[in-house]
């Protein structure tokens, strides 16, 4: 169960890779917004990766509200029980086949 203090967030990026860029929404669990964007460039650092922000980071509500259809919503929705105090960010590939770290298909294809 989540802590009433934490809160999800999204962020709304391009992972940027020598070759390509690819749509990346990261979902980060923390007290609030200046924590979530510490947990994304410590994982950046961590993995080495590259991304480019499309907008500000979001509470989940919000940017569910303005940018996911139903679908979308209901995956989002999904990933987020895989959040937690010991892994607070979750990387979600919207045009992959399979979501990200699992085999499961991907429903948006």
């Amino acid at each position: 169960m989540l802590d009433n203090s934490l809160s999800i967030w999204v962020q709304d990026a391009f992972q940027i890779t020598d070759k390509s860029q690819e749509k990346v929404l990261i979902l980060v669990l923390g007290e609030n917004e200046n924590i979530a964007k510490s947990h994304i460039q410590y994982y950046q650092m961590n993995h080495r990766l590259r991304f480019s922000f499309s907008f500000n980071i979001l509470p989940l509500d919000t940017y569910t509200q303005y940018h996911a259809d139903e679908e979308l919503r209901e995956i989002l929705y999904s990933e987020t029980q895989k959040l937690s105090k010991n892994q607070p960010l979750f990387l979600f590939y919207p045009d992959r086949d399979l979501l990200p770290q699992t085999n499961t298909p991907n429903l948006k294809k």
